[in-house]
C-alpha cells in the first residue's frame, strides 16, 4: 500500500476527528444550526467514503487510533444505513487486533435505530428539549449484559455513568 497516501490519509482522519467533535460542542452550545451541523457531516461522510474506496476501511493497524476512531465516528453520524452495514462487514471480516470489536456494536445500534427498531447494545439514547438524557429502547433487556460483554463493552450501568460525566449530567 502506498504509504504516503496512507500517511496523507491519516491526517485528514485525524483532522476529521477534531472539526467532527468541535461540530457536536457547537450544536449543542447553540453556535452552529442543525443544517450547519448536518453539512458537516455530509462532507465528512465524503470524504471518509473516498478513503475507504482508496484504502479500504482505515483500521488502527493501517492508520492510527484516532483516524480509526474517526472514521468510526463519521460512520456513525452518517444517518446512511448503507454506509453503516457496510462498515460493520468490513469491520466484521478486519483483523480483530485492528479494530475496537465495540464499534461494532455502537454501529449495529446506530443501523436499528434509524430503522424505527430496539437497539441490541443500549448505546443509543436522546436528550429531550429539558436536557433528560433517555435511553433508545432495547431489545430484551434481559440479555442485555451478555451481548455488551461479547462486545468486550463495560456493563450498561457503567456505560451509562461514561454518558453522563461526557454530557457534564453529574
Amino acid at each position: 500500500m502506498d504509504k504516503a497516501l496512507i500517511k496523507k490519509y491519516t491526517l485528514t482522519l485525524e483532522t476529521i476527528m477534531e472539526t467532527d467533535q468541535q461540530a457536536i460542542k457547537d450544536f449543542r452550545a447553540g453556535k452552529i444550526t442543525a443544517s450547519d451541523l448536518t453539512e458537516i457531516n455530509r462532507m465528512n461522510v465524503g470524504i471518509v467514503k473516498k478513503i475507504i474506496s482508496e484504502i479500504g476501511f482505515p483500521t488502527i493497524i493501517i492508520t492510527s487510533q484516532k483516524s480509526y476512531k474517526a472514521a468510526v465516528l463519521v460512520v456513525l453520524h452518517s444517518g446512511d444505513v448503507d454506509f453503516l452495514n457496510e462498515s460493520i462487514r468490513n469491520l466484521q471480516n478486519a483483523d480483530p487486533t485492528s479494530i475496537q470489536k465495540r464499534d461494532i456494536a455502537y454501529m449495529i445500534d446506530k443501523t436499528r435505530v434509524i430503522q424505527k427498531l430496539p437497539q441490541l447494545y443500549g448505546t443509543q439514547y436522546n436528550i429531550d428539549k429539558d436536557g433528560v438524557l433517555k435511553y433508545i429502547d432495547i431489545e430484551k433487556p434481559e440479555d442485555l449484559e451478555e451481548r455488551r460483554a461479547e462486545y468486550g463493552m463495560e456493563s450498561f450501568e457503567e456505560y451509562k455513568k461514561i454518558v453522563e460525566k461526557s454530557l457534564g449530567k453529574k
